[in-house]
C-alpha cells in the first residue's frame, strides 16, 4: 500500500522555542510561475500547448514550472482523481481543450482559464512581480526504498493578503503514450501531473507576517504504478506553491530529486539549436542543443564532424547541469562543395569521456549571399519589439553592428545602412526571445539589400529568430591594373547569385561591388 505522511516543522518549533537553521533567501525575490494546462490524448491541438509550456520553461528555466493535467472526456488512461477535481473547479471542460491558467489568476477574462496564445504573456506579467514570500525544495529518493523525502523553506517577504496554504506536486516525465494530433501515435509526454502529496488544496501554513519564516517535511513512498504507467524515479519532478489554497499562487519553485542508491544511466541528448540551420551558412562553427538526462553535471562533449570530404573529432567545453539544457558551440573550419551544396552531419560520440548513445544532426548548406559592402538591413519587428535583437555578426559569431530598440511595447522598423569589411563572410541575424515569433498585431520580417538597393534576401520571423548570411565582396587590386584598365564587371541575377550572359534580368557590377546597370 502507498504510504504518504506529512511532518510539520517550522511554526511548531519556534512555539516550542526549537531554533531552526533556515537556508531560504530572505531577498526580495519575483514570482515565478505555475503553467498550469489541462490536456488529453484526444485533444488534436494539445501537443501545440505542450510545445507552449515546454517552450515557456526553456525560456525561462527555474522560473516557469509546467503541469499538465489529463482530465476530462478526452484525456484517456491517464486521469488522476486531483487532476479531476481541479478540472472540475476550473470548469475546463467548458472552455475546449487545450486550456490553461497561470498561477490560477484571472487577467481579465470571465475565468482564470485562456487559450495557448496569452499564455506567455499572462506569465511574463507575472514574472515581473515581487513575491510577497519566498520558498527553498531540497527532496531525495531512495531507489532501494523508493521512498521520496522533501524538505520545503520559506520566508515572508511581505505580509500575505490571505491565509498562505502550501500545496506538493508529483509529477512525472517520459510517459511514452498514444496522442492525438499532428504527432499521433507514440508520444512522449512530460509535465504529467501524478499526485498531490499534500492536500489538493494544499496544507495550511498558519498566520504568517513580514519576516516570518516557516517550514514543511513531507514522505512518500512511490508506487510501482500509477493507473497503468509505471513510476520511475529518474523521471519523476516535483513542484511546489503557495497561494490561498484555490487561487491567487504567490510563488512556485520545483525540480528533480537528488538521488541515492539509483543506478541512473548515464547520457546526453542531442537537439538541434534553437535557430536551425537553414539552406544558406557562414559560420565557421555549428551549434546544438544538449539535453543532460542524468544528475552528473556534464562538463565536456567530443563530436564527431564532417562537413563536405573533411571528418574530425572536436572536443567541446560545456557546463550543463543535473538534467539541464545547454547550447554547445561547436568549432570547425570547412570549404564549400565545389558544387554548390555542402553536406554536414554532427555526432554526438562521447559526454564527460564515456561513450553515450550516437545521435546525429545532419543537412546541407549553400555558400552565402554575394553583397556588397555596404549592406542595407530593413527589420519589421511586432508589438513587441523588446523580445528582439537584430545585429550582424563576423564568421567567428562576434557581433559587429548592433540595432537600437525601444524597451516599451509597439513595433519598429529598422532601416540602416551598415558598411563591412570587403572580402567577409557575415550574418544577419534577428532573435526573439521568447521564441514565438513576431506576429503581434504586425507580422515581423526581415530584408537583406545591396547598396543599390536591390534584395538580397528576405524571410519572417519565427520560432527563436533567423539569420541570413552573405559575403562581401574581395577589395579592388587597382594597383595590380595597367594604368587606364576598367575594372571587370560582373553580373548576378537577382537573387544574388553570381551569373554568365544570358536571357532574362541581370545585375553588373564593378568589380568593388558597385552596381553598374541593369543588363535583359
Amino acid at each position: 500500500m502507498n504510504k504518504m505522511s506529512v511532518i510539520l516543522t517550522g511554526l511548531a518549533c519556534l512555539a516550542a522555542g526549537v531554533v531552526q537553521a533556515y537556508e531560504v533567501s530572505t531577498a526580495q525575490e519575483k514570482k515565478n510561475v505555475l503553467m498550469e494546462a489541462f490536456t488529453g490524448t484526444g485533444c488534436y491541438y494539445c501537443t501545440d500547448g505542450h510545445a507552449i509550456s515546454q517552450r515557456m520553461t526553456e525560456v525561462w528555466p527555474g522560473r516557469v514550472f509546467a503541469v499538465n493535467v489529463h482530465t476530462g472526456s478526452l484525456a484517456g488512461a491517464y486521469t488522476t482523481k486531483d487532476g479531476d477535481n481541479i478540472g472540475a473547479y476550473v470548469n475546463c471542460e467548458s472552455q475546449g481543450y487545450p486550456c490553461g491558467d497561470v498561477n490560477r489568476r484571472n487577467f481579465g477574462g470571465e475565468t482564470m482559464l485562456m487559450g495557448r496564445g496569452l499564455w506567455q504573456l499572462a506569465a511574463w506579467s507575472v514574472l515581473q512581480e515581487d513575491a510577497p514570500v519566498n520558498l527553498l525544495m531540497k527532496s531525495q529518493v531512495d531507489g532501494d526504498t523508493r521512498l521520496l523525502t522533501i524538505h520545503i523553506e520559506g520566508y515572508c517577504t511581505a505580509t500575505p493578503a490571505d491565509p498562505l496554504r502550501l500545496s506538493v506536486l508529483l509529477l512525472q516525465d517520459n510517459v511514452w503514450g498514444y496522442q492525438n494530433g499532428p504527432e499521433s501515435g507514440d508520444y512522449c509526454h512530460m509535465h504529467m501531473l501524478r499526485k498531490y502529496i499534500s492536500d489538493l488544496w494544499g496544507d495550511a501554513l498558519g498566520e504568517l507576517a513580514k519576516g516570518d519564516y516557516f517550514s514543511r517535511d513531507y514522505t512518500y513512498e512511490l508506487p510501482a504504478v500509477i493507473g497503468d504507467v509505471d513510476v520511475k524515479p529518474e523521471d519523476i519532478q516535483l513542484v511546489a506553491f503557495v497561494g490561498n489554497g484555490r487561487s491567487d499562487i504567490q510563488q512556485v519553485t520545483g525540480g528533480k530529486p537528488e538521488y541515492v542508491n539509483c543506478q541512473l544511466p548515464f547520457g546526453v541528448a542531442l537537439k538541434e539549436p534553437r535557430i536551425p540551420l537553414y539552406n544558406h551558412y557562414g559560420f565557421q562553427f555549428f551549434e546544438a542543443q544538449l539535453q543532460n538526462l542524468c544528475d552528473e553535471t556534464v562538463e565536456n562533449c567530443t563530436f564527431e564532424v564532417t562537413v563536405g570530404k573533411k571528418t574530425e573529432s572536436v572536443d567541446v567545453a560545456c557546463h550543463i547541469d543535473r538534467f539541464g539544457l545547454a547550447l554547445a558551440t561547436i568549432p570547425f573550419t570547412y570549404e564549400y562543395s565545389v558544387r554548390g551544396t555542402t553536406k554536414y552531419s554532427l555526432t554526438l560520440v562521447e559526454a564527460n569521456g564515456k561513450p553515450v548513445e550516437r545521435q546525429t544532426l545532419s543537412g546541407q548548406f549553400v555558400k552565402p549571399y554575394a553583397a556588397t559592402a555596404t549592406v542595407r538591413v530593413v527589420v519589421q519587428t511586432d508589438d513587441r519589439s523588446w523580445q528582439n535583437t537584430v545585429s550582424i555578426r563576423d564568421a567567428m559569431g562576434n557581433a559587429v553592428w548592433q540595432a537600437d530598440l525601444p524597451e516599451a511595447d509597439g513595433a519598429s522598423l529598422i532601416d540602416q545602412t551598415v558598411s563591412l569589411e570587403p572580402g567577409q563572410n557575415y550574418c544577419l541575424e534577428v532573435t526573439d526571445a521568447w521564441g514565438d515569433g513576431a506576429y503581434a498585431g504586425t507580422t515581423g520580417y526581415v530584408e537583406l539589400r545591396d547598396d543599390a538597393g536591390m534584395l538580397i534576401d528576405k524571410q519572417y520571423i519565427n520560432g527563436f529568430g533567423m539569420r541570413t548570411f552573405f559575403t562581401t565582396p574581395q577589395a579592388s587590386a587597382i594597383g595590380n591594373l595597367p594604368f587606364g584598365a576598367p575594372a571587370a564587371p560582373r553580373l548576378f541575377a537577382p537573387d544574388g547569385r553570381q551569373a554568365h550572359r544570358s536571357s532574362g534580368l541581370l545585375i553588373e557590377r564593378n568589380s568593388d561591388g558597385t552596381a553598374r546597370k541593369l543588363i535583359k
